[in-house]
Order: C-alpha cells, then structure tokens, then sequence
C-alpha cells in the first residue's frame, strides 16, 4: 500500500487545489474574506485542478507508451523464441532423417552378440561375393566358405571369394599375431594362451588348402 508522503507527492497539485477550494469556500461561508476574493480565487483554483489533470494525462500517455514498447519487445521476443523453436524442431527432425537415410545407405554395420551370428548367417545364404581379411581365417576355411560355395551351387549362381590372410611363411608376423591374440584372453586358461607361431602357420596353411580344395 502507499504511504501518505508517497499519496501527497504523486498528487500535491490537486491536494493544493482541495484545500485552496476548502479554504477560501469556508472563509467565504463566515464572510472572513470578500465575495470579490472569493470570485478571484476561483480561476486559480481551477487552474491548478487543469494543471493536475494535464499532469496526470502526461504520466498515463508515459505508462500507455512503456506499456506498448514493453509488449512490442515481448511479442518480438516471442516471435523469435517461436522461430528457434521451429528451427530447433525443423533441425531435429532433419537429424532424424539424415540418421535413417544413413542407417539405410550404410556400407558398414556394428553388430553385436547374436546379431553378428544371424548376419552372417543371411550373407552365407544370399552372398555371390565375399571379402575377408583376418588372421588365420579359421571359422572362414571351415564354417564360411564351405556354405557359400554349397548355397552358390544350389542356386546356380557365381561365387567371387577373397581373402586375405597372414604370409605363413613369416613365423616372426605369426609370432606376432600369437602374442597380439594372448594380450586379449580373459583367463589364463583359454585356448588363446596355447597358441604358438608353428600352430598359427598350420591353421593359416589349412585355409589356403581349404580355398584351393573348394
């Protein structure tokens, strides 16, 4: 709530008005003053009700205008809050659909799990070329090529079969491929820690047989 010293700061004009009215009617009333001061005063009474009344216009065009500006700036912000929100959407679903485009043009997939087992598994079936480079090429010589070439012959279609492997004539690379495999066995119990450098040369010499037999 206001104050009075705040109530007769904001409206000291028209105080001053009212209590100039209040006085001269009163002293008028008890004949103190004359009709003809009285007449006077009445003209300055009523200017200074104007003066309030053009001061109180004053200050509620100023609070009409800071009202106006302030809502003109809210509505831009709005507007502009409004359009970052659409191109913030338009960009996310933008995203969005750049991501599936990807996801349906991409050359190369991360699987996992049994996702790796089943993907394998539809590429042997349909496949009419299939490009390997690994290690020994264990699982290719006795899981992968062996399928492709029986489902190529079922279906009467070509078969194009690459693969590239370690030079079993280098035992320091296989070697080298051994301790590589024994860096990343779990336990020391797994079939990784038997491997050796002549045994990786027999599996990689069993793959090239296995491509030459097929």
């Amino acid at each position: 709530m206001r104050t009075v010293p705040t109530w007769s700061k904001e409206n000291a004009e028209t105080a001053i008005a009212l209590v100039l009215a209040s006085g001269i009617s009163v002293l008028g009333i008890v004949d103190v003053v004359s009709v003809d001061l009285v007449s006077k005063a009445i003209p300055l009474t009523l200017a200074v009700f104007a003066f309030a009344l053009l001061r109180e216009r004053w200050k509620r065009d100023l609070v009409e205008k800071e009202i106006a500006r302030s809502a003109a700036a809210t509505m831009n912000a709005v507007a502009e809050l409004s359009h970052g929100l659409e191109r913030v959407a338009a960009l996310d679903a933008a995203v969005v659909d750049v991501g599936k485009v990807l996801a349906d043009l991409s050359a190369v997939r991360v699987l996992t799990g049994e996702d790796i087992t089943t993907a394998l598994y539809e590429a042997r079936r349909d496949t009419e070329i299939w490009i390997f480079k690994g290690g020994t090429g264990t699982f290719t010589r006795v899981v992968t090529l062996p399928e492709c070439v029986q489902n190529a012959r079922r279906h009467r279609r070509g078969l194009r079969f690459y693969l590239e492997i370690l030079d079993p004539t280098d035992l320091e690379l296989c070697e080298r491929y051994v301790r590589l495999y024994k860096s990343l066995a779990e336990n020391p119990d797994d079939n990784e820690m038997s491997w050796d450098g002549f045994g990786t040369q027999h599996e990689v010499y069993a793959t090239i047989l296995a491509a030459c037999w097929y």
